[in-house]
């Protein structure tokens, strides 16, 4: 879109990023909706890109209890796949898988007056939008993909097309208006075309999506291991309801990682972290 002002509404509903450790829910999905729920990404292991398992199959496991604001270091018991006490190779995707994604559009459409008109923000800093100088994957007539040369000045050229679009904003803080949290390119479609994002080979969904009636939200942060849903609580009820998804209702003011409060830090285990 080269005009975003459909989105200024995103743009101010988002808490403020706080200092000190932790985010509130608020500041990761927009204010103001009567229920939020949380939605935790399957877990994979490291060589496999396919989703494997769930948190409650870890916690399971390992002895870890699971809650709205359970945390996945927390529930492995380590900080990372070389760090230890290890994950086992275990690591959640920090995207919306397709699966997921194609629920939540078959849930969500049944709540909206608009479902033909949504928009999608996709974070700036994915590689989606900078090809690398060298190569880029292009996708013949036939559907079939192949890696090509890219010469310096094509992908320039590229670059320069995107600087024509200009970018969703989310703040730090309202006080310094000029250093963003995060910057998001926005498209428009209907519901169901949150299923359409891909990049050559790569599928990449949109980080906040949303009907133009602002009937729900949909949210992913760039770094996270969940999603966030806000919408009326009939609505979110039946996301929660949903088989097909690992879910869990949760508070705006709950508080988000490092801690968490049911179960241990990973840094208190017996085997100190490398």
């Amino acid at each position: 879109m080269t005009d975003v002002s459909g989105a200024a509404w995103v743009e101010e509903a988002f808490a403020r990023w706080p200092e000190g450790p932790g985010f509130p829910v608020s500041s990761l999905i927009p204010t103001g909706f009567d229920a939020l729920a949380r939605i935790l990404h399957p877990t994979r292991r490291v060589e496999n890109d396919d989703g494997t398992g769930t948190w409650a199959e870890i916690a399971a496991e390992r002895g870890g209890v699971m809650h709205p604001s359970v945390q996945f270091e927390a529930l492995v018991g380590g900080r990372g796949p070389e760090e230890a006490p290890d994950w086992d190779d275990l690591v959640p995707l920090t995207e919306l898988p397709e699966r997921e994604a194609r629920v939540l559009a078959e849930v969500l459409s049944r709540f909206t007056g608009t479902p033909e008109v949504c928009w999608f923000a996709i974070w700036d800093g994915y590689g989606s939008f900078g090809p690398p100088d060298g190569y880029s994957i292009k996708v013949d007539p036939d559907g079939s993909r192949r890696i090509v040369e890219d010469t310096r000045a094509e992908a320039a050229a590229f670059r320069s097309e995107l600087a024509r679009y200009p970018l969703v904003r989310t703040l730090w803080s309202r006080s310094e208006p000029s250093f963003p949290a995060r910057e998001y390119f926005l498209f428009r479609g209907p519901v169901d075309a949150v299923l359409n994002f891909r990049f050559g080979v790569w599928w990449q969904p949109p980080n906040i999506w949303w009907p133009d009636d602002r009937a729900w939200c949909v949210a992913t942060e760039v770094d996270g291991y969940d999603s966030y849903v806000g919408g009326t609580r009939a609505c979110i009820d039946a996301v929660l309801t949903s088989s097909d998804l690992e879910v869990l209702p949760i508070e705006p003011d709950a508080r988000l990682g490092p801690t968490d409060p049911l179960n241990p830090a990973p840094w208190d285990t017996a085997a100190p972290p490398v």
